[in-house]
């Protein structure tokens, strides 16, 4: 029986510069940075909670990614085509003046919506996600 999510990961163009934006200007912590073998598992958490790891995987061949999947991914991040997840907040709008304030694009200003307020943002590869205040 599955009990958590432990990690869930997102393609992103250059590892260090994705580094910098999550910790700096998303707010999130470093939690695992390991190089093995040329592989870099490269992982962020939100502030206190640090049991989910949110992997920032590098684009390039290797493993399961060939150059033509690089090359698929790499368009679909530029066309502003892949969802990253949805983060959820207490206050909406205060963490969208923070993170905008921060330099994040952000591609929906926060919206009342049935499930609560909701933002949308993306990193500086091109993934989006929903921020979201729910309303339960």
């Amino acid at each position: 029986m599955i009990t958590r999510l432990k990690s869930m990961g997102i393609y992103v163009k250059d590892q260090n510069e994705a580094l910098e934006f999550y910790t700096q200007k998303v707010g999130f912590e470093l939690n695992s940075d390991v190089t093995q073998g040329g592989y870099r598992w490269l992982a962020v958490s939100p502030k206190g909670q640090p049991e989910l790891q949110f992997s920032l995987s590098a684009l390039k061949p290797g493993g399961n990614l060939t150059e033509e999947g690089v090359e698929m991914l790499t368009n679909l991040l530029d066309t502003g085509q892949l969802q990253g997840g949805i983060w959820e907040t207490d206050d909406c709008r205060k963490t969208y003046e923070e993170m905008a304030g921060n330099g994040v694009e952000f591609m929906q200003e926060p919206v009342d919506m049935p499930w609560g307020v909701q933002a949308l943002w993306k990193d500086n590869s091109g993934n989006w996600f929903t921020l979201i205040e729910p309303k339960y």
